[in-house]
């Protein structure tokens, strides 16, 4: 799988847990989402940072966008650690909305920004090359957890 797609599906896969997490009913149901929403949102954000940024370091037309991406990352793991000492339903779930809302809009600026620079620059075996490091990537984290 090239690079952008890998990306694109986790992008996906965490919109789905949004949709799930808004909809559930009770708190219980909505924390069971969160985790797998932070089990999904530190795989990504360790690949994008491991393998996938670091391919652009020195492509000065990218360093806004990944100094950018990088803030949002880090915005994301404060809230995560606020949520993780939230007591009060009523504060994890407006920190869970408030992570959600940033999640999209990183997600959103990176598939309309990003992802078009890096698809005009990267040839399709690039790309794939790209995609296969993040694949080895990835792998490695779900056996370590």
């Amino acid at each position: 799988m090239n690079a952008l797609d890998l990306l694109k599906a986790d992008h996906q896969r965490l919109r789905d847990l949004f949709v799930a997490f808004r909809e559930s009913a009770g708190v219980p149901e909505k924390r069971e989402f969160h985790r797998k929403i932070k089990r999904e949102l530190e795989s990504h954000t360790t690949v994008e940072e491991g393998v996938f940024y670091p391919a652009f370091n020195d492509d000065e037309d990218f360093s806004e966008l990944i100094a950018d991406a990088l803030e949002d990352h880090q915005e994301m793991r404060d809230i995560l650690d606020e949520i993780d000492d939230a007591e009060e339903d009523e504060d994890f779930i407006d920190l869970m909305d408030e992570l959600i809302d940033t999640a999209e809009r990183h997600v959103e600026a990176e598939e309309d920004e990003f992802f078009v620079e890096v698809a005009e620059r990267l040839s399709f075996p690039e790309l794939e090359e790209l995609g296969r490091r993040m694949g080895e990537l990835r792998d490695e984290i779900s056996e370590a957890a």
